[in-house]
C-alpha cells in the first residue's frame, strides 16, 4: 500500500485530521500519514493567512464556502464553481458532503400519515447572522407580520431553545422537522454555490425557503422547495411571502410540495466517493508528475506578493521594505 504524507491547512476549529472523513476513506487505498513534513496538503478556503504558499509539495484546494480556486496557487481544487480545468478540478458542492443527509433527502417525499399533526411551528430560522443580501431579515420581518417565526440562533433570536452543536446537523433537522417552512438561505448568492442548508431543510420534511444558487434547479427539484430567485425575478420579496402564505392556508397544496422528490429522474446527487475518486487519482500518480501549478516568474511573484501583503499589512512599511530589498 502506497504511503501518502498529508497535511491539512486552515480547517475549522477543533478539526481533527485523523478522524476527518476524507482521511478515513483515503486509508482504504493508501497508508495515510498526517505529518508536518508532508508531500501533499489539503488547504481549506477558511485559511486566514498565506503560510500554505511556503508549502512546496502538491497543493489541493478545498472549499465549502463561496471562495474559488486560484489555479496559479494550487495544483488541484475541490469547490462549487462550474469550471473545467482538465484533471485539476472537481466541482463538489458542500450540499453533498454528508452522505447520511443525502440519503435522507432522497427519501424525504415518503411522508408519515400524521405529518401535519407533528408541525408545531409555522416557520423556523436557525442562523447566527444575516446573509449578504439581507434576505433572511427581509423575509423574517414580512413573514412575522403574518405568523410568528421561531428563531433560536443568535440572529433575530426569539426563543430559548438550544440546538446542541455536538450533533448539530441531526439536531438541526430535528428542530426543522417541527416547522412547516424553514429558512435555507445561503450566506451569499452565486451560481453553483449550494451548501448543506438546502439538504438539511429537505431532510426535515419541511418546505425549504431557498436563496443562494440561482440555478439550484439544475441539481435539485425546484418543485420540492420555494426557489426564491424565481419569485424575485417575477415580483420581488412580497411574491415569495404570498407563495408561502398560499401553501400555509392550503393543506393539500402544502402536502403536494412535500411529496415532490428532492431530485428529478435525470438528476443524480453526488457522493463523497466522487471526491475520494478524485483524490485517489492525484495520489496514484508518481509524486513528481502530480504537480499542475505553474512554476514560472509570474506564479512565484504572485506568491511572494501575497506573503509580503500578509506579513507587512501596512502599505508604508511594505514600501520601505521594498526599498531596502532593492538597495540593500
Amino acid at each position: 500500500m502506497k504511503t501518502i504524507k498529508l497535511k491539512y491547512y486552515g480547517f475549522w476549529a477543533n478539526f481533527d485530521p485523523e478522524t476527518f472523513v476524507v482521511t478515513r476513506m483515503l486509508r482504504k487505498y493508501f497508508d495515510v500519514q498526517i505529518c508536518d513534513d508532508a508531500d501533499y496538503a489539503i488547504i481549506s478556503a477558511l485559511t486566514d493567512d498565506y503560510d500554505f504558499l511556503k508549502f512546496k509539495g502538491v497543493r489541493i484546494f478545498f472549499s465549502a464556502e463561496n471562495v474559488s480556486m486560484d489555479p496559479v496557487l494550487f495544483d488541484y481544487g475541490i469547490a462549487f464553481d462550474h469550471m473545467v480545468l482538465e484533471d485539476r478540478y472537481l466541482r463538489f458542492p458542500y450540499a453533498f458532503f454528508d452522505g447520511q443527509i443525502t440519503e435522507w433527502v432522497s427519501n424525504k417525499h415518503v411522508l408519515p400519515d400524521d405529518l401535519l399533526d407533528r408541525k408545531e411551528y409555522f416557520c423556523a430560522l436557525l442562523t447566527n447572522a444575516d446573509d449578504q443580501h439581507h434576505m433572511r431579515s427581509q423575509l423574517f420581518e414580512k413573514l412575522s407580520a403574518y405568523k410568528p417565526v421561531i428563531s433560536c440562533g443568535k440572529f433575530l433570536k426569539n426563543s430559548d431553545m438550544v440546538v446542541p452543536f455536538s450533533a448539530y446537523r441531526q439536531a438541526q433537522i430535528e428542530f426543522y422537522s417541527k416547522a412547516k417552512f424553514v429558512f435555507c438561505i445561503e450566506n451569499t448568492s452565486f451560481p453553483g454555490y449550494v451548501t448543506e442548508k438546502l439538504p438539511c431543510g429537505l431532510a426535515s420534511r419541511a418546505i425549504p425557503i431557498y436563496f443562494g444558487d440561482p440555478y439550484v434547479a439544475d441539481e435539485f427539484n425546484e418543485d420540492a422547495l420555494i426557489h426564491c430567485h424565481k419569485y424575485l425575478w417575477n415580483g420581488g420579496v412580497d411574491s415569495i411571502v404570498e407563495r408561502i402564505v398560499q401553501l400555509d392556508q392550503d393543506d393539500d397544496a402544502y402536502l403536494n410540495v412535500l411529496r415532490q422528490p428532492s431530485f428529478k429522474p435525470d438528476q443524480h446527487p453526488m457522493s463523497i466517493q466522487d471526491m475520494i475518486d478524485f483524490l485517489v487519482h492525484i495520489f496514484e500518480q508518481d509524486y513528481e508528475k502530480a504537480f499542475r501549478r505553474a512554476d514560472n516568474h509570474f506564479a512565484r511573484n504572485k506568491s511572494e506578493r501575497l506573503i509580503v501583503a500578509k506579513t507587512e499589512p501596512n502599505v508604508f512599511v511594505r514600501g520601505l521594505n521594498k526599498v531596502k530589498r532593492v538597495f540593500g
